[in-house]
């Protein structure tokens, strides 16, 4: 399989930036927001997590399904617009998956809705101690 270097996560929902997950394989960790338009806390966290849970998250990731990157606009958007972007960075080579659409109407392949959530759940933990020990 390629190497997988990075994975880069950014939803925009009505063009405000809410959720940003950046995982490196040296164990770097970039994270804001929860995906919610509601979350008041707009700091972006900068730090270091356990390399294996980015090997543990990558390893999920098939090859086959990097054949598909590209930008999908859906034509039918109903709710709140919504953007994400999905960037695998390889070695020699980036995939990028983008999806607009609604938030009530169709949205990402069902393999990138799951490793959106699985990234959100992962860095969760980490996410949660950074809010808690860095809020006054």
């Amino acid at each position: 399989m390629t190497t997988i270097e990075s994975i880069q996560i950014d939803l925009f929902i009505n063009k405000t930036h809410s959720l940003v997950i950046h995982l490196f394989n040296d164990g770097t960790i970039h994270r804001k927001g929860y995906g919610t338009t509601n979350f008041p806390d707009n700091d972006l966290y900068v730090g270091i997590i356990d390399p294996s849970i980015f090997e543990n998250y990558i390893a999920q990731i098939h090859e086959g399904y990097l054949q598909h990157a590209g930008v999908y606009d859906f034509d039918t958007k109903l709710g709140e617009q919504c953007m994400l972007s999905y960037i695998i960075n390889c070695k020699d080579q980036s995939y990028t998956f983008e999806y607009q659409y609604g938030s009530q109407s169709e949205g990402p392949h069902q393999e990138i809705a799951n490793l959106l959530s699985d990234a959100i759940k992962i860095t969760d933990p980490w996410f949660v101690k950074q809010r808690t020990t860095t809020t006054p």
